[in-house]
């Protein structure tokens, strides 16, 4: 079991990307994240590696595995309940768009694949999202409980009936898309692996091609009070504008939330001497002109923390992996 996690976790570290809860930040009011103010939780979380997590309200959540489990809380994280997937592929993104309808996606060599429950969890349906390359999409956003999109190796869709049918968001291509995310019901982006980015102003009716000024690969997509940014490498990049922020990111990080202009969480790892990383938590409080960290022990606490989720004003809660577990810690503000 361990050399199992082990390898998952070494060849996803260099994996970076940024938590899309666009709908929850908060003006800057006048608090201060500390390091004092993370504790972990002794939670019932089933043991297993987290993709992505969500939460409805402050006490109904849900997260997704790398083995296709789906599992909920209702009472804030504490206790978790595995619900009936049916599959065992890999999962990859979480969205729900109310209280009882939500979306999935994921995947293998068979093909990718759309999750939707319309109960809360209670039941999935499972549809072939038919794309050009199978295995899981890289990104999935829904404005409604009719109209979303989904982003992959060589294509990027819409649909405006819940996911039973799809077409091009623009016209065919063979462009690696790495995520899609809307900061308002307008107002939306799709990144790439070339640095290259699309943005819509109209709710995804036309999308605009522009070019940030960097050439690497522009990983997934995060809403701060008043802008939207991607990740590549070390480097916001902001995409209204296309430019890469001068402050530079914490190594390691795997994922951002940021919950005003200035406050952000991250979430990820790092090594030192031995073969087992140490999980990491990344506290700013000045848009990353400066940091501070928190890093757990490989043997008794965290080797990487993979899922972060806003629950409440004043709660985030993080989910992590161990050798035997899941650590569950939560950020109070």
């Amino acid at each position: 079991m361990k050399t199992l996690i082990v390898a998952t976790l070494t060849c996803s570290i260099f994996f970076l990307s940024c938590k899309k809860d666009n709908a929850v930040q908060i003006p800057d009011r006048q608090f201060t994240l500390s390091i004092d103010s993370l504790k972990m939780l002794a939670s019932t979380i089933p043991g297993h590696i987290y993709n992505d997590m969500t939460f409805v309200n402050a006490t109904t959540g849900y997260a997704v595995s790398r083995d296709g489990r789906i599992i909920k809380t209702v009472d804030g994280g504490l206790r978790w309940t595995e619900l009936a997937s049916n599959v065992t592929f890999y999962l990859k993104r979480i969205q729900f768009v109310n209280n009882q309808t939500g979306y999935i996606i994921g995947g293998d060599s068979t093909g990718s694949y759309l999750l939707k429950t319309q109960d809360g969890g209670s039941s999935w349906v499972k549809s072939n999202l038919n794309n050009p390359e199978a295995g899981w999409p890289e990104g999935m956003y829904f404005l409604n409980e009719n109209t979303g999109f989904i982003a992959g190796k060589n294509y990027f869709k819409k649909t405006v009936n819940g996911g039973a049918t799809w077409t091009n968001a623009i016209d065919a291509t063979t462009q690696s898309f790495t995520d899609v995310s809307f900061k308002t019901n307008k107002e939306g982006f799709a990144t790439t692996w070339s640095g290259k980015y699309y943005k819509t102003t109209d709710g995804g009716i036309t999308w605009q091609a522009a070019q940030s000024d960097v050439s690497e690969t522009l990983k997934e997509i995060c809403h701060s009070t008043s802008k939207s940014y991607a990740i590549s490498g070390t480097t916001l990049v902001e995409l209204q504008s296309g430019k890469a922020s001068s402050s530079k990111l914490p190594t390691g990080i795997r994922r951002l939330l940021f919950l005003n202009d200035t406050k952000c969480v991250a979430i990820g790892q790092h090594y030192e001497t031995g073969f087992f990383p140490y999980g990491d938590i990344h506290l700013t409080n000045n848009g990353w002109t400066s940091s501070i960290k928190k890093s757990y022990s490989p043997f008794t606490e965290s080797l990487d923390f993979t899922a972060i989720a806003k629950k409440t004003d004043g709660k985030v809660l993080m989910l992590g992996t161990a050798t035997q577990n899941t650590p569950v810690v939560e950020l109070k503000y």
